[in-house]
């Protein structure tokens, strides 16, 4: 069983709370699709692509996303040698920045990889399409800066997002002030970001990573007001689960 939350609280409702644990249940990716990724997609999204987003392409962004993870360096290095992370001056920084590259690295990958396949003709999910995964996972990013505005995730969200905004990858329309991927141009800047990350991480590159974590980490105030319509339009911030014995007993 599970409900809405509304509103751009700071509190993390239940399945923002523990990602791995629903992730790959396809019921509740299909309860989030329908009551959070929809509407936002209803109120953000251009409206052709948001038509082809499906809950399966929405599902496929995530799960590549979690597998992305696993495909990331492991440990930086310096000077050719594996350093343990807290030795690096990234660790200096304000927050975490290797934290946030490696959300940032998951999080762009994950599109760049699904974007592959399906260019490929590999066949993930339902015979999901490159326009509907990109624009599901454009979806999960305006979702993932919306909220945990403290969070590395939506830092690392927002950083991918301003890179490709700034190269033209993702666009926004300003007569309707809704957001459409530009798939030509997506695949030139998404291996281009995804590099940066991965070398900035494997090497503790800390000025390269001051630069992109604090420079690219800004939420302009164009985006703010386009997300403050999604509570005028009360669109739900996240899922509560209504779980534990007295629910099957």
């Amino acid at each position: 069983h599970a409900s809405v939350a509304r509103g751009s609280g700071a509190a993390a409702p239940t399945d923002r709370a523990f990602p791995t644990r629903h992730l790959i249940l396809r019921n509740v990716v299909q309860a989030r699709f329908d009551e959070l990724v929809a509407p936002l997609g209803d109120v953000l999204l251009d409206e052709s692509a948001a038509a082809a987003m499906t809950a399966s392409a929405y599902l496929n962004a995530q799960v590549l996303r979690a597998l992305s993870h696993g495909w990331l360096p492991a440990r930086p290095q310096v000077q050719g040698r594996r350093t343990p992370l807290e030795t690096l001056p990234l660790q200096a920084l304000p927050y975490n920045a290797f934290e946030v590259l490696a959300e940032a690295a998951a999080h762009a990958l994950s599109l760049h990889v699904g974007t592959y396949l399906l260019d490929q003709d590999a066949v993930l999910l339902d015979g999901d399409t490159p326009d509907g995964f990109a624009t599901a996972w454009l979806a999960s990013t305006l979702d993932a800066i919306r909220l945990d505005r403290d969070d590395p995730g939506h830092r690392a969200a927002l950083l991918v997002f301003n890179y490709l905004a700034e190269r033209d990858a993702l666009v926004r329309d300003p007569a309707t002030g809704r957001y459409r991927m530009d798939a030509e141009a997506q695949r030139v800047a998404v291996p281009e970001v995804v590099d940066l990350l991965f070398t900035a991480m494997r090497d503790g590159a800390a000025q390269t990573a001051t630069v992109l974590v604090e420079q690219q980490t800004q939420l302009a105030p164009l985006l703010a007001t386009d997300l403050e319509r999604l509570d005028a339009a009360e669109v739900p911030v996240g899922l509560v689960y209504d779980q534990g014995a007295r629910v099957l007993f």
